[in-house]
């Protein structure tokens, strides 16, 4: 038998069956019990949406395909047109198409200038002569890039000069074939979208109907008849008197 004590003998108390501990409470999932049940209330928590609820814009429709024709067409004639000038007056229509494609990409990047500042903050009256007042510099900053597109198109029309003269083509044809090359290197070329952009603005509108656009075709069909019947009389080298370098010639290329 166990040995008597002093003290007295305490009965252990019965355990309360709410005085018990739970799970460990950093095992525990944070978030469980925060949202309403679903099934108690009948409601659905829904995920945070961040866009606004604006509808989205309509797709623009697509051009149809006679309109797209109509406007590969007329300016595949305008192409021609400026090709049979450059046959007829080489050196004036040379002159001319460089000065028309510095002002094209000069008032593309005023167009572009205007248009983003009226994405950021909306139109304004002053744009009209802020764009005027602003011209000058866009024809200043828009000269090297011009500049770049110019000599990289000359280059390649001196080089298909060169291979024509080399298979001894006559004036006009190799003239011919050099304007074509130049006209579609200044439309293609490097910075070309600045010159494309402008000229597109003008087109679509005059091929979106079919009368318009059969007169502009027809008054571009005859300026290029036009500078083609000048160039049956022979070539025009205004403001040179004759053919430049007519008297070089080259020994390994003589026949």
């Amino acid at each position: 038998q166990p040995a008597a004590t002093p003290y007295e003998t305490t009965e252990v108390a019965e355990q309360d069956e709410t005085d018990v501990l739970g799970a460990d409470p950093f095992e525990a999932d944070p978030l469980e019990g925060a949202w309403p049940d679903e099934r108690a209330h009948g409601t659905r928590v829904l995920p945070w949406d961040d866009e606004q609820g604006w509808p989205e814009a309509a797709p623009e429709p697509r051009t149809p395909l006679l309109e797209r024709a109509r406007r590969a067409l007329l300016l595949a004639v305008l192409g021609g047109a400026v090709t049979a000038a450059v046959v007829a007056v080489p050196l004036l229509a040379v002159t001319s198409l460089m000065l028309v494609v510095w002002l094209l990409r000069s008032g593309s990047i005023a167009a572009g200038t205007v248009g983003a500042r009226r994405q950021e903050r909306g139109r304004r009256w002053w744009d009209g002569p802020r764009l005027l007042l602003g011209a000058p510099w866009d024809l200043v900053r828009s000269i090297p890039s011009t500049l770049v597109l110019q000599l990289w198109s000359l280059g390649l029309a001196l080089a298909a000069g060169l291979l024509c003269y080399a298979v001894a083509l006559d004036v006009p044809s190799t003239l011919a074939v050099t304007g074509a090359v130049l006209v579609g290197s200044l439309w293609w070329g490097p910075g070309g979208s600045r010159v494309r952009s402008p000229v597109g603005r003008v087109v679509r509108p005059l091929s979106a109907t079919l009368g318009v656009w059969a007169v502009s075709l027809a008054l571009v069909a005859v300026a290029g008849a036009g500078a083609a019947y000048l160039a049956l009389d022979g070539v025009d080298w205004t403001p040179l008197e004759g053919r430049p370098l007519s008297g070089v010639t080259v020994p390994a290329l003589q026949r």
